[in-house]
């Protein structure tokens, strides 16, 4: 894997591979449209960053991370709750239902209502951005700045005093171990 900000996390002797349908973001060892084009039992993880939602079948995207994972071997899916252009999304009470049969499965839902608002915020600001001349997008830097300080200033604010209200997380996190003795 060549993208160094994974690269860091992991140990310097670890084996990896990184997988994409293209190599726009330089992270990509393996380019393929195929799901995953690896032997059986090939892997002890399996990580996918907010792309699982491109995925037409899940169940059977989960039984091919199954296949994949030796015994004993981990999943770990981000996946974004609310963005426009993602092609599903999931709900915590789904992502366990796609993970039944497996050990130890965690979701985790990451940031709030307030994380959620700045999130489409800053997605609504980049689309403005890039149909204006270059010269005027410049300018944008400034507003992303300030929306990232509101947004940390409202989560604050959230965590701290809404704690019991019904939050819209802006990501879930999946953590769950293959079982052994299946495939």
């Amino acid at each position: 894997m060549r993208c160094p900000p994974l690269r860091a996390t992991l140990r310097p002797a670890t084996r990896y591979v990184g997988l994409d349908v293209d190599d726009a973001y330089g992270c990509a060892d393996v380019v393929s449209h195929e799901f995953l084009p690896f032997a059986d039992e090939s892997f002890d993880l399996c990580l996918c960053t907010q792309a699982f939602y491109f995925v037409k079948d899940p169940s059977w995207a989960v039984a091919e991370i199954q296949r994949v994972l030796r015994p004993g071997g981990h999943v770990v899916l981000t996946l974004p709750c609310v963005y426009p252009g993602t092609g599903r999304l999931y709900t915590a009470i789904q992502l366990r239902e796609l993970f039944a049969g497996w050990r130890d499965v965690v979701v985790v839902e990451n940031g709030g209502t307030a994380v959620s608002i700045v999130t489409l915020s800053g997605y609504f600001l980049h689309q403005i951005e890039k149909r204006l001349p270059p010269q005027i997008g410049r300018t944008f830097v400034a507003l992303y700045v300030a929306l990232n300080g509101i947004g940390e200033a409202a989560d604050s604010f959230e965590r701290r005093f809404l704690r019991t209200a019904e939050t819209l997380p802006a990501n879930l996190l999946v953590r769950a171990t293959r079982p052994t003795g299946q495939q």
